[in-house]
């Protein structure tokens, strides 16, 4: 006998069942991935949004803040 050569006639047909198995788990893991981006993607852009906006407000109450500093002056104690 040489090599790899099978005798047995079932051998293809485990060969293709193997194949149809992987690639129909190679779909749902791209699937799952999928899924998982982009539940990540949204949860990013939600979160980031949310932070951009505190951001903005506390950078406007710091300018509201120095503003009234000015325009009140130093206060005699």
């Amino acid at each position: 006998m040489t090599g790899h050569l099978d005798s047995n006639p079932h051998s293809t047909q485990c060969d293709n069942a193997r194949t149809i198995r992987s690639k129909e788990g190679g779909v749902a893991m791209f699937l799952i991935l999928a899924i998982v981006l982009v539940v990540m993607w949204l949860g990013g852009f939600l979160m980031f949004h949310t932070a951009g906006f505190l951001i903005h407000l506390l950078l406007l109450f710091a300018v509201i803040s120095l503003v009234m500093h000015f325009v009140t002056g130093r206060r005699a104690a």
